[in-house]
């Protein structure tokens, strides 16, 4: 019986295997053939009018959020899996179901698109385990902008937000022309790098790299760090009052070297605290 089973398994690898020479990776979409695959787009949509958070949640794929000149939140799917967009009161959802072994890493392929009013101003939580996410809001204007996700790499740029916060196990993630009141990042591993920002922050690195280009500085900066990497560039006339405490590792400052003081007029406070890695002001 042992051997039967042996047997079983080894043919079910060389099927797999063979599949992967023939087709390559994007060949590959989970057990396609057993669980069926359909190509054709899936498309539903929902009225947003009173809706005070849009919500995405996609296990694997490329994710890409897209403003429109419409009243109503629209989403297709390309690819495997069952596409839902329910609204439940003041909310909705837009989910990916998986078909089959959803947790196998051949998913990458599958495109779902969100087509979101320009003009909508609330919240918007983005959940994805892997693959790619890219967000344009061209200017858009919202209250909260929520994004977490496992691994993978993601885009967000040209945002106006009163919060925007990022948690993330892994991957890269970078954030480009986006204008916030309060934000935050909890990064475990992987990469974060902000580009032409304007507020302040708060940031908790556990491991992976944090960069930071300030254009302008409205807020305080808070980092901890437990281990990696931080470069945060500012103005060179920037107002702030300096704090740091370094356990281990290494801080550079270049206003001046000095662990702390005042820099302008001290508007406002950057607070680095270093239990291990390196941190460069400049």
């Amino acid at each position: 019986m042992k051997k039967i089973v042996g047997i079983v398994f080894i043919l079910i690898g060389i099927y797999i295997l063979s599949h992967i020479m023939l087709n390559g990776w994007s060949g590959w979409s989970g057990w396609n053939g057993w669980h069926g695959r359909s190509e054709a787009a899936d498309s539903q949509s929902a009225e947003v009018a009173g809706v005070h958070t849009i919500s995405v949640n996609a296990a694997a794929g490329n994710v890409e959020i897209i403003p429109v000149d419409k009243q109503e939140l629209s989403a297709e799917l390309h690819g495997d899996g069952t596409l839902k967009v329910e609204r439940s009161g003041n909310e909705i959802e837009v989910t990916v179901e998986r078909d089959g072994w959803w947790w196998l890493p051949f998913e990458k392929d599958n495109e779902l698109q969100v087509y979101v009013p320009e003009d909508y101003n609330r919240n918007m939580d983005i959940d994805f385990h892997f693959g790619h996410f890219a967000f344009d809001g061209k200017g858009m204007d919202l209250n909260e902008f929520q994004i977490k996700m496992s691994a993978g790499d993601a885009t967000v740029k040209n945002l106006h937000v009163g919060r925007f916060e990022e948690e993330s196990s892994a991957g890269r993630i970078t954030i480009a022309n986006v204008q916030a009141d309060e934000a935050s990042f909890d990064v475990n591993a992987g990469e974060v790098e902000l580009s032409d920002y304007e507020g302040g922050f708060e940031v908790d690195l556990a491991a992976g790299r944090f960069e930071a280009d300030v254009n302008r500085l409205t807020g305080d900066v808070d980092i901890d760090l437990s281990a990696g990497e931080v470069e945060l560039d500012l103005p060179d006339k920037a107002d702030f009052r300096l704090k740091t405490d370094v356990n281990a590792g290494d801080f550079i400052n270049d206003f001046g070297g000095r662990s702390g003081g005042t820099y302008g007029e001290g508007a406002h406070t950057v607070t680095i605290d270093i239990s291990a890695g390196r941190a460069h002001l400049k």
